[in-house]
């Protein structure tokens, strides 16, 4: 299992092949979000967050919370890439990487990649509004600071189809704070439709980038011409006619390139039609408003025998199956096992198997399936398998969170993915 997990993580979040960059498209736009002449633009920043390591945080003595910071030229001078002295912002402290968003007051948004893996979930906290006066001031009040709870959707294929969906620890206080977000289809997305974007390039203090445009429309999303850098993954993207979130940024081309007669990094810009542009992932691809629905549905676990005395249809079916009528003795007998078999029983609630902690192997083919999630607890399983089961296009439905197995995880949402495939 650990080599397994660790594989993926090296391979998907710390290769520097897969490192998504962004550049600047002709003038850089980026502005302080307080100095933009956008004031709904302006009131958008506490629904906005920055990706903070845990490791970088200090509590100080008010009870509130200050970052470790340097500043971006300092980062990179220790990484052996100098800036040159023309390159924004330089001086501005570092603080964190990644975007994300509020489209509900205890859910976020931001990139696959940012979320990848449940280390990325048990390792950060997202931090909202931090502007410039913000970091300058360095102090960060529980209103301001948030944990993941769990990742309840995910998405990654180095390509538009980016996207992560993460449950935070509490509300927020205000939920005027939510952005507001658009559900409708792709295709009213227009090329040279103008948008703008909030968020941290290479995690300094929040900027918005306007004056950009859609370039091409691809499926699940559109590159564009905003000016973005690494740290604006998870940034969201809004149309300017209607200041709705309309995508996420998610990747594009190298920020910075060496400058042979001057030995520093300067940054890559856009000058011509040759470039690549920067993916935004569309935001009606996500779901939103099915996801908070099932959230809202999602009912406390009870135990297996709680379950069972209350003559819950699943355990009546394993009663049958088993041909053992005794509660007492169907748990002693079901939470000894390894292996469990329980294909074709039209079974749709899984809820009462979150007990059986001790297995290994499931198979719940040809059933009525439409949630996993009660699996969550199963830590000791390798092995799923799903085949037949109406579990729908959003993994929302499958187990996850730091405690959940990443086999558990895995299994359901390829099983998910290919369920979208022939769809």
């Amino acid at each position: 299992m650990v080599t397994f997990k660790l594989f993926f993580y090296l391979l998907f979040v710390l290769n520097p092949a897969f490192c998504l960059e962004k550049m600047i498209y002709g003038e850089d736009n980026r502005e302080e979000i307080n100095r933009s002449m956008d004031q709904e633009a302006i009131g958008f920043q506490k629904g906005v967050a920055l990706r903070v390591d845990k490791k970088n945080l200090q509590v100080i003595s008010t009870g509130e919370v200050a970052i470790n910071q340097k500043s971006l030229e300092d980062v990179y001078r220790e990484n052996n890439r100098p800036l040159c002295g023309s390159v924004r912002f330089k001086e501005q402290p570092k603080a964190g990487s990644c975007s994300g968003f509020l489209v509900a007051e205890n859910l976020l948004i931001t990139a696959g990649h940012c979320m990848a893996v449940s280390e990325d979930c048990d390792n950060h906290v997202w931090i909202f509004g931090a502007s410039l006066e913000k970091m300058s001031a360095n102090r960060f009040g529980p209103g301001e600071i948030f944990h993941c709870k769990e990742i309840v959707s995910q998405r990654y294929l180095n390509g538009p189809l980016d996207f992560a969906i993460v449950l935070l620890d509490h509300k927020v206080e205000d939920s005027k704070n939510v952005l507001p977000y658009s559900q409708a289809s792709q295709s009213q997305l227009i090329l040279n439709e103008p948008l703008f974007m909030i968020g941290h390039p290479m995690g300094i203090p929040m900027k918005i980038a306007d004056n950009a445009n859609v370039l091409t429309l691809e499926k699940n999303g559109a590159t564009t011409s905003l000016d973005a850098f690494a740290g604006n993954s998870g940034s969201p993207v809004f149309s300017s006619h209607t200041h709705s979130v309309v995508g996420i940024l998610v990747q594009g081309e190298a920020d910075f390139q060496l400058d042979t007669g001057k030995s520093c990094f300067e940054e890559v810009r856009c000058r011509g039609n040759n470039c690549a542009g920067e993916f935004i992932t569309s935001i009606e691809v996500l779901q939103i408003d099915l996801i908070k629905r099932l959230l809202s549905e999602r009912k406390p676990l009870l135990s297996f025998l709680q379950y069972c005395e209350m003559k819950h249809e699943t355990t009546e079916m394993l009663k049958q199956y088993f041909n053992i009528q005794n509660c007492d003795v169907l748990f002693q007998k079901l939470s000894k096992t390894k292996r469990l078999i329980l294909n074709q029983l039209g079974i749709k609630d899984v809820s009462p198997l979150a007990g059986l902690t001790q297995l290994e192997t499931l198979s719940l083919k040809e059933n009525k399936i439409l949630d996993l999630f009660p699996l969550k607890s199963l830590g000791q399983l390798t092995k799923l398998s799903l085949e037949g089961n109406p579990i729908g296009r959003n993994d929302i439905q499958c187990p996850n969170g730091p405690q959940v197995s990443f086999e558990l995880s895995f299994f359901c949402r390829n099983y998910v993915a290919q369920a979208e495939k022939q769809k």
